[in-house]
């Protein structure tokens, strides 16, 4: 198994990037790229903000 990667300092993992769609969810997204919506959120609480269950289409969320 591959260690878990620790976050750098742009909070970004392994570059990719998710814009989100209408209808989306963290916990949706993080299932479909393998990680957790938790840890998802952590990397991207810059874009998203205190609230996780508050995404808006159009953000772009690093993975």
């Amino acid at each position: 198994g591959r260690a878990p990667a620790a976050p750098s300092s742009d909070g970004r993992r392994d570059g990719g990037v998710y814009t989100v769609q209408r209808g989306d969810t963290l916990s949706g997204i993080a299932e479909e790229y393998d990680t957790t919506w938790p840890q998802l959120w952590a990397d991207n609480v810059d874009v998203v903000g205190e609230d996780p269950d508050l995404i808006l289409p159009g953000q772009e969320l690093a993975l």
